[in-house]
């Protein structure tokens, strides 16, 4: 009814992703060039030359769910983001948002546990342009231990985030 304020809803978006590698097969075993790579921003997104496909998951750095040093050949995540737009009109979306990721990834099916998952939390800031897509800034924590890096230190903590595009998962 005329001239009122414009509502802006709280949105919960949430997804979840699982992956698996297999073969037809059993006399072939999978190589170890395929894998899934879990940790950060995702932003590498898939090294087509290794045929890795990395997985995001924010507060922890990149790569730090890396089992084996080959990779999974399994994973699963959960993403539960509430999102709160700042500016809705013109030619760009801003919103703030706030996150809760859980996943995990395992070097052999038989020893997964889907429920066994490295969590993080984080708030951030997107700006969504059609001619560009997304830009994210925000921070992340890791909240549970993680194999140890190459250099020996923890791989979970705070973290500062920043992506261009989406993220594949």
């Amino acid at each position: 009814l005329g001239g009122g304020k414009k509502e802006r809803p709280l949105v919960l978006h949430t997804r979840f992703h699982f992956g698996y590698i297999g073969s037809y097969n059993s006399k072939m075993q999978i190589s170890p060039f395929e894998r899934f790579r879990m940790g950060g921003t995702g932003i590498n997104g898939f090294n087509f030359i290794l045929g890795t496909e990395i997985i995001s998951l924010r507060g922890y750095t990149e790569d730090a769910l890396f089992p084996n040093n080959e990779g999974g050949i399994i994973y699963d995540k959960a993403v539960f983001e509430l999102r709160y737009p700042v500016v809705t009109e013109g030619m760009a979306t801003i919103y703030g948002f706030g996150f809760f990721e859980a996943g995990n990834n395992s070097a052999d099916y038989k020893t997964f546990n889907p429920l066994d998952l490295k969590r993080s939390v984080g708030f951030g800031a997107s700006l969504f342009m059609a001619a560009i897509g997304n830009i994210s800034f925000g921070y992340g924590w890791g909240l549970d231990p993680t194999p140890l890096s190459s250099n020996g230190a923890a791989t979970n903590g705070g973290n500062f985030l920043f992506s261009i595009g989406a993220s594949i998962r």
